[in-house]
């Protein structure tokens, strides 16, 4: 063998000797919240190198710690006889917690609403939904949550430190609406756990005052959950635009409502709210009827409602995905014979990139109700661009897309958005209509304020509209 032959075999034997081991197979031992080992390893072989080993548990803890499981961790690495690798985690639970600030039956339920089940593992992101939902219910000023090392076995103990607000938090904002104008909104809310009382107060002023509304609701939490009873009231006065009849009409009513609330934890760090309740109207419709008479509105109305959303903010965070669907059926003067309504909307935000996110989203509505009372506006902020039109829809299927980007991180937010919608309006004619606009916000301690200009996309942005909202808690 000449020199070049036996310098190419030693080559090939040294590549062969240092070609790196693949493993079998992958187990977890120790994990419980289904970690997909194929979509982390990117479908690619496991080679059994130290280096490759050592980033699969690196790339392993670093999705609990995406999926808010900061305090859990792979512990060990090794190779089974069979060419096996194993993945031993360590997963953290809340082992213990302990509040102060308060007195020692309020600390033992502040307690038990952050870690409702005994030895639950922690997680940063679910934990923070909870403290936003404790502010509210105990009226907490402040809470601060340290999770310590329990004893050296890797689950922690919360040490909690909570801080009273004043008495009764007050909340309000305004917006341009479509329809009513310029509309201010504020509200009180006074907890007394395990109690809360909620005053609201609402007006629109366009041409003239075409909204004033007010609402008083009590709610009491049943129990260590979330379930809940709540007794209610409200009343006011609108003024509806009757189009195709071209008049206004007024409408004067109140109302008392009494239903349940229930909550439930479900996968990936969801909660779901549903409400089931009864209301009772009692509506006064001046100059509804085309003769000019009044006309009169006494309802009972039965009523699901329903939210899933993995967010628990008062003002809604933007990465929140949220669904929420509204049925009910009633009987009154207006429909004796009863009248289905149902209404739902979807949001689903996808970032992308560290600044910029797609937010799909979408809306419905629904009654089998000729009546126009029941008929529902099809312009509104979700179908934006129609300043001054005033249809009236029996059902309406609205599909929208924002492109957000975030210009100054978690305070100033642009971006363009399309929307588009198919409707039946009052006169049962099927119609479509599509808007685009673009929309600047900011967010700051509680604060959010937006403005948008959007136009109809068949007429251009000469035709168009602004519209202005804000919302703080003061």
């Amino acid at each position: 063998m000449n020199r070049t032959a036996r310098l190419a075999a030693g080559l090939i034997i040294a590549l062969l000797l240092s070609a790196p081991a693949f493993a079998a197979e992958v187990v977890l031992v120790g994990s419980s919240i289904g970690i997909d080992v194929m979509k982390i390893t990117g479908g690619r072989p496991v080679t059994t190198g130290r280096s490759e080993l050592q980033a699969l548990a690196a790339a392993i803890t670093d999705e609990y710690h995406r999926r808010g499981y900061t305090t859990s961790f792979v512990e060990k690495v090794s190779l089974r006889a069979d060419g096996t690798v194993e993945v031993r985690v360590r997963e953290s639970a809340i082992a213990r917690v302990s509040v102060s600030g308060v007195g020692e039956r309020e600390a033992a339920e502040i307690g038990a609403f952050l870690a409702p089940e005994p030895g639950e593992l922690y997680n940063r992101n679910i934990l923070r939904e909870r403290m936003d939902a404790a502010r509210s219910r105990f009226n907490l000023d402040s809470i601060v949550i340290r999770p310590v090392n329990y004893e050296g076995t890797g689950d922690v103990f919360l040490s909690v430190s909570v801080r009273r607000r004043s008495p009764g938090s007050v909340y309000g904002g305004i917006g341009v609406d479509p329809i009513y104008g310029i509309m201010p909104r504020v509200g009180w809310r006074l907890p007394f756990a395990p109690s809360s009382l909620d005053l609201r107060a609402t007006a629109g002023i366009r041409d003239r005052l075409r909204k004033a509304e007010g609402e008083a609701r009590y709610t009491r939490t049943l129990g260590e959950g979330y379930s809940s009873f709540f007794i209610g009231a409200d009343g006011g006065m609108t003024v509806e635009r009757w189009e195709t009849a071209e008049r206004d009409y007024t409408v004067k009513s109140g109302a008392c409502v009494l239903g349940l609330g229930f909550a439930a934890d479900l996968p990936a760090s969801f909660m779901a709210w549903l409400k089931l309740y009864g209301r009772g109207v009692y509506a006064v419709l001046d100059d509804y009827r085309h003769d000019g008479s009044a006309g009169l509105n006494r309802e009972l109305r039965a009523v699901a409602d329903l939210l899933i959303s993995d967010r628990f903010y008062l003002i809604e965070k933007r990465d929140a995905t949220s669904f929420s669907a509204v049925a009910s059926f009633g009987a009154g003067d207006l429909e004796p014979g009863g009248c289905f309504i149902a209404e739902s909307r979807l949001r689903v935000p996808l970032r992308l990139f560290p600044i910029f996110r797609l937010i799909p989203r979408a809306s419905s509505y629904y009654t089998d109700s000729r009546e126009r009372f029941y008929l529902r506006y099809v312009f509104d902020g979700d179908l934006m661009g129609f300043s001054g039109d005033f249809s009236a829809a029996r059902w309406k299927l609205v599909a929208g897309l924002d492109a957000e980007f975030e210009i100054v991180p978690s305070f100033f937010f642009a971006g363009p958005f399309v929307n588009g919608g198919r409707f039946l309006d009052e006169q049962e004619r099927g119609r479509s209509a599509s808007g685009v606009g673009a929309r600047a916000s900011v967010e700051y301690r509680g604060t959010m304020a937006s403005i948008s200009y959007a136009w109809d996309a068949s007429a251009g942005p000469s035709r168009g509209g602004i519209y202005v909202a804000a919302e703080s808690l003061f």
